[in-house]
């Protein structure tokens, strides 16, 4: 019996591996609704921490606890806990809760102690998210020995 063309296709798009990524996020932070409404370029936003820890995040659970540096001149990741829990975002009258997204990075890959690089163009640019919607895009910089963000840009 013959094969068509559809169904070799099939077959060989069968072997191939589906590559999924995850994000690699600061953990929530609330904000004042104020505050962000006045964000601007060139404004700072402490991060109170020198060792960046992140959650690597898919569809609203944290799968893993990491933390953020460059190794190897690379924006990486260092996968130091899995898990699996719930994101909570909740908003108030009063404050947003706000995502930093430092990038992503290939699930398969995601295993306790490996350093993983991250998917992304810049190096130590995050984006700023409110639910969906995209504020700001920042820059990592150091501010009174801790990390911080830096606005770049306000969308």
């Amino acid at each position: 019996m013959h094969e068509t063309q559809v169904e070799q296709l099939k077959k060989m798009m069968s072997y191939l591996p589906v590559i999924s990524h995850v994000e690699v996020c600061f953990p929530m932070v609330k904000i004042k609704k104020t505050l962000v409404d006045k964000l601007s370029k060139g404004d700072i936003l402490p991060l109170q921490t020198k060792e960046i820890s992140v959650d690597i995040v898919q569809d609203g659970y944290i799968i893993a606890q990491g933390v953020y540096g460059v190794y190897q001149n690379t924006p990486s990741v260092l996968i130091q806990e899995l898990r699996n829990s719930a994101i909570e975002s909740i908003h108030s009258k009063k404050y947003y809760t706000i995502k930093i997204s430092f990038g992503t990075i290939e699930k398969q890959q995601v295993e306790s102690g490996k350093i993983i690089t991250l998917t992304k163009e810049a190096l130590h640019d995050a984006l700023l998210y409110s639910g969906e919607q995209l504020l700001a895009e920042a820059a990592l910089v150091e501010w009174d020995h801790k990390a911080a963000l830096e606005i770049r840009e306000v969308k």
